[in-house]
């Protein structure tokens, strides 16, 4: 992608919605980039990247890779699983020798691992969204990464997760019976700005732009969108590139988000769906508690016992769409809270 000069500079990458590669587009995480930076450089062998969806996770492992100088791989195993509806071996493999620029046919995977391992200094292999790997069709990718760790003094593996409990299921570092038991990985948990932040964030973007906005308006976009990097961009990107007045951007980056967020969210609830959206509907309504969110869900779609109501509830706190804070559940993602919204409509 070729950006143009404006006023003898690159064009800003701060509202630019890809996945940032130079440290100067990547507002405010300096201090992430510099603990993963750390983790690497003394040896550790997995490194676990967590937190919300559209929080800037691959951003920072991305810019770090460029940084990095050494041989540094990233794959994107959402993306692989959304195209071909799994991850299995095959396809992993394949889109690692191309990733690595080799060309091996019918190459095993621990045989390319240890090809990364080789050399005599440190190799990083990221694998984005690795919750992912549990669909695998049979593999046990977790028994795999339990070899490396074991194995491969020289190769520092980089996985990030939004859904961080979908993610500890699959690794299961803490359950005897797992691959992975015993393993100590380093966790490098990525959060919202804060409200101060997101603020500066905004004017700083709209300065690069050449733009001036009144701090009114960017009071309501953060009280709108919150302190994730990935609303705020695009409300930046659709006001200072597509040209959209204030109220229009914020209404776009609900509904360019929510289409997003709703097709995750549809997936997840499926099962379950009338008890799903009651429960999501309640905590949208400022109904946090456990009992009154029962409450809340009986009223809607009957009785449900105490341990099947626990387990949806817990269910979507693993797949990030509910959080605990303080002993009260909450929606932490405005845009999810939105999409929520249009499907109890629907």
């Amino acid at each position: 992608m070729v950006y143009p000069i404006i006023n003898g500079r690159w064009w800003s990458l701060y509202f630019d919605p890809g996945i940032k590669r130079r440290r100067e587009d990547l507002f405010d995480r300096e201090g992430e980039l510099l603990r993963l930076n750390e983790a690497v450089r003394r040896g550790e062998r997995i490194v676990l990247v967590t937190g919300l969806r559209r929080i800037g996770k691959s951003s920072i492992v991305s810019v770090f890779l460029a940084e990095w100088g050494g041989r540094g791989i990233m794959l994107d195993l959402k993306g692989l699983y959304f195209e071909y509806g799994s991850v299995p071996k095959r396809l992993f493999v394949a889109e690692l020798l191309r990733a690595m620029g080799e060309e091996l046919r019918n190459a095993d995977l621990l045989e390319v691992l240890r090809m990364l391992n080789s050399g005599g200094e440190r190799a990083v292999l990221a694998l984005d969204e690795a919750q992912y790997l549990r669909f695998s069709g049979g593999f046990r990718f977790d028994g795999v990464l339990a070899w490396a760790y074991d194995n491969l003094d020289n190769l520092t593996i980089v996985l990030t997760g939004s859904e961080i409990g979908m993610l500890e299921d699959f690794l299961r570092f803490e359950d005897p019976a797992a691959p992975l038991y015993g393993r100590t990985p380093y966790e490098l948990s990525v959060g919202p700005f804060d409200r101060a932040m997101a603020l500066r964030f905004l004017k700083e973007g709209f300065a690069q732009e050449g733009m001036e906005v009144p701090e009114g308006e960017l009071e309501e976009v953060v009280d709108a969108l919150g302190g994730i990097p990935g609303w705020l961009t695009i409300y930046g990107h659709m006001r200072a590139r597509r040209g959209l007045d204030h109220r229009s951007a914020i209404a776009s980056v609900y509904e360019e988000g929510s289409r997003v967020v709703m097709g995750e969210l549809e997936r997840a609830i499926q099962p379950a769906r009338r008890r799903y959206l009651a429960i999501l509907r309640a905590i949208s309504l400022g109904l946090g508690s456990w009992s009154k969110i029962k409450a809340y869900a009986v009223a809607l779609t009957g009785p449900i016992t105490d341990a099947r109501f626990t387990g949806l509830l817990r269910r979507l706190e693993k797949l990030g769409f509910v959080a605990k804070q303080d002993d009260q559940y909450v929606i932490p993602d405005p845009v999810i809270r939105k999409a929520v919204e249009i499907l109890d409509r629907a």
